[in-house]
């Protein structure tokens, strides 16, 4: 909730993503609500002041962000406009827009800048954490932000040959984000790096990262968490120019600090301090293409299942049906059924069953 146009009434924005069934027509998008000017007191009265509609999936949108919180006093290009960034996934295709106010007076907001992160089959699976992927930072000590995206990227592409980088930034040039002159940020990024890796190669992060001082030299450092294939891991990176100029090839990455926590097989308890209660965690990441993960917590010795459905209810693949000891546990799903077939795009439900205790879960398979 901030002031994004600065006429002195907060907006909220708001995102109706498209969950997986037929879209309703002009219902998914992007809105902005504005105060009314007939709010007295707690009688707070809004009005949806704008709407971006689309048949993709807006999963997030918020204004630029920086050490973790939202804020409204960011300005890309220094026009006293005010900005948002949203983020859109369809399929394989994964984009950021930077919306601007063109008119406060009635409420015309229109995308400046855009970029796409891959397509289809390319290896990319979508940004880093959602919006915790996209931060901003003055990497070269100009006193200008630049927009700074992780993605979350395996090592290879589906081919296995084809090595796809992480990290990407903008710089704007200072020519401007305003509807006569949409170049301001580049059509292609400024400079890259490849932010740390799990061990299976992936770039995959928690909704937990900030643009932070940690050293109090001066200079700010990315915090990042990452999960991913058997574990959690936490690192500090820092950016640097060489002679504070941003290019290609001029950025280097330095790895100031990196712990490991490791996730133990479904046959171990993943810590020494066993879980009270059963329970099934939201699969990660959510939607998904291939693979995702499940964790669950089983708080005493039991038979344990996990099965996965489709819409109809049909079994498509039991993942597990074992005794298990107290712990907490994790399991990957290929997105294969029982045959060992890659199965389509969809909504699935995986259902965990022990004891007297069961519960189901929805996930969404996007390819």
């Amino acid at each position: 909730i901030v002031d994004m146009d600065g006429d002195g009434l907060d907006e909220i924005l708001a995102i109706v993503p498209w969950t997986g069934a037929d879209p309703v027509d002009n219902l998914v998008g992007l809105y902005i609500f504005e105060q009314d000017a007939s709010s007295v007191g707690d009688n707070l009265a809004l009005t949806n002041v704008w709407h971006e509609a689309t048949t993709e999936i807006f999963t997030r949108g918020y204004v630029l962000t920086a050490g973790g919180t939202l804020r409204a006093d960011v300005d890309i290009d220094g026009d006293g406009l005010g900005e948002f960034l949203a983020y859109e996934q369809d399929g394989g295709q994964h984009i950021i827009y930077l919306f601007e106010v063109t008119n406060a007076t009635d409420n015309t907001w229109e995308i400046v800048w855009s970029y796409q992160f891959g397509k289809g089959g390319d290896g990319t699976t979508g940004l880093f954490g959602n919006e915790r992927g996209i931060m901003i930072m003055d990497i070269d000590g100009d006193g200008k932000d630049e927009i700074v995206v992780i993605i979350d990227t395996k090592n290879m592409d589906e081919a296995g040959d084809d090595f796809i980088v992480g990290g990407y930034i903008f710089e704007w040039d200072g020519t401007g984000t305003s509807a006569a002159d949409k170049n301001g940020l580049p059509s292609t990024p400024t400079a890259t790096f490849d932010p740390p890796r799990d061990a299976l190669g992936h770039t995959q992060l928690e909704n937990n990262s900030l643009v932070w001082d940690v050293d109090n030299d001066g200079v700010d450092e990315l915090v990042l968490t990452h999960r991913g294939g058997n574990g959690m891991f936490l690192s500090v990176i820092s950016l640097t120019a060489t002679n504070d100029e941003l290019a290609a090839g001029n950025v280097t990455m330095t790895v100031e600090f990196q712990e490991t926590f490791v996730f133990v097989g479904v046959d171990d308890a993943r810590s020494a301090q066993m879980p009270r209660e059963y329970s099934l965690g939201q699969n990660y990441p959510n939607p998904f293409n291939p693979s995702t993960s499940i964790m669950y917590d089983v708080p005493l010795t039991s038979n344990v299942s996990l099965i996965i459905y489709d819409i109809l209810g049909r079994n498509v693949r039991t993942l597990l049906n074992e005794q298990h000891n107290a712990g907490s546990y994790s399991v990957e799903w290929d997105g294969k059924n029982a045959d060992g077939l890659l199965v389509t795009s969809g909504i699935y439900f995986y259902r965990l069953e022990a004891d007297q205790f069961a519960i189901t879960k929805k996930m969404v398979l996007l390819k």
